[in-house]
């Protein structure tokens, strides 16, 4: 995927597939998008992110696939005074939305690929 409106046309496309429930979809939606545009803010990125979602039961796992390296999301620590946080700290806070929708989410970067993946239950 080249960008965000082909992460939402490739979750779309989920719904029937993976007999995705409203709630699971929009949650599936909220923690993709958190998840792409995390690693789509690092200037360096190299080609495109790659998505893979699979159904187990009634959790989804999930994966999005980067070729750079980027910062870690699963260490990103909440700003102790929101109203006084700055620019940078801001940005932060669509990873923290992530780490509060999702379970287990991991972040691994091995041999130059950027690795996010997570769990949704039903």
């Amino acid at each position: 995927m080249a960008g965000l409106t082909e992460l939402m046309k490739a979750l779309e496309g989920s719904v029937k597939k993976l007999k995705l429930t409203d709630r699971e979809y929009i949650k599936l939606q909220l923690a993709c998008e958190e998840a792409f545009l995390h690693m789509i803010s690092h200037e360096h990125r190299e080609g495109e992110i790659i998505l893979k979602i699979n159904r187990d039961e009634d959790v989804l796992f999930v994966e999005l696939i980067s070729g750079a390296a980027i910062e870690d999301i699963d260490q990103i620590v909440r700003p102790p005074r929101s109203l006084d946080a700055g620019i940078d700290e801001m940005s932060k806070l669509g990873p923290l939305v992530l780490q509060n929708t999702v379970m287990d989410l991991r972040h691994i970067q091995i041999s130059g690929y950027a690795y996010i993946s997570f769990f949704i239950s039903a």
